[in-house]
């Protein structure tokens, strides 16, 4: 599966300029250098590390630990999960639900401890490269019975998603449109259509590893189902359109990734 982002772009200007204004906004916030609240780049995050709570069907991780601007937004240098932040409406959503929802501030160092104390992780967003001992710990966890949704952003400050890469599939180039069309499926049952606001496009897969279940344009593939592991994996390379939960997709999401095996 070959995918080449410089032909996309050229192609599908259209869509570029359709959603310019949001596109600025979204790239602001998740694309580029974190910056703090007066917009100044930030010195670094210290990297801290989490023990884990009790193992409980119950909980969902959300590794915000790489984002770039897009799940925190827009607070910076301390986070609070308590206080605004563009990722709350998803976070409270899944609260709603029942879950209990452990946010993970950037710079938080993941490993295999932290881990192994859930069964559902979200990766909200990847901006700057995960150590060696995080990836192994990913590689540790999706080899159980466990749920990874994995959310990225464009690549264009930050070319490599490392994680999507692990786990077989390349996030490449920026794609910025609606997801229309979608293939059959229980995540996209009943959904028409998905926001897609400066996300990235899926390449450099194995078709037979890889499900694709949507595209932007048609012919850009940018979520799917990434099979092969004993977890299961869903990924979609935008994390702005699903923080907005649009639905059905997300009850979707949480029924296929989120119940009892």
């Amino acid at each position: 599966m070959s995918f080449d982002v410089e032909v996309f772009m050229t192609r599908h200007r259209g869509l570029r300029l359709v959603w310019a204004p949001i596109v600025a906004f979204a790239l602001a916030a998740c694309g580029g250098e974190p910056t703090n609240s007066l917009g100044a780049p930030d010195e670094g995050f210290p990297s801290t590390t989490r023990e884990p709570p009790p193992a409980s069907h119950s909980q969902i991780l959300v590794d915000a630990s790489h984002d770039g601007g897009v799940w925190w937004f827009p607070q910076a240098g301390e986070f609070n999960a308590d206080e605004y932040h563009q990722g709350q409406a998803l976070a409270d959503y899944l609260r709603s639900r029942g879950f209990e929802v452990e946010e993970l501030p950037r710079g938080t160092r993941v490993t295999d401890v932290l881990l192994s104390g859930y069964r559902y992780v979200i990766r909200a967003g990847e901006f700057g490269a995960y150590g060696s001992d995080e990836l192994e710990a990913y590689a540790k966890f999706v080899k159980r019975g466990v749920t990874l949704i994995l959310l990225s952003d464009h690549r264009k400050n930050d070319p490599v998603d490392e994680l999507a890469e692990q786990l077989g599939v390349t996030f490449a180039g920026i794609v910025d449109g609606t997801v229309t069309r979608l293939a059959s499926h229980a995540i996209t049952e009943g959904v028409t259509d998905l926001p897609f606001i400066a996300g990235a496009a899926a390449t450099g897969f194995d078709p037979e590893q890889v499900e694709v279940l949507g595209w932007v344009a048609d012919t850009i593939p940018v979520m799917g189902i990434i099979h092969g592991h004993q977890a299961k994996i869903f990924f979609l390379t935008d994390t702005n359109g699903i923080e907005l939960v649009p639905q059905p997709f997300v009850d979707n999401l949480i029924a296929w990734g989120f119940s009892e095996r």
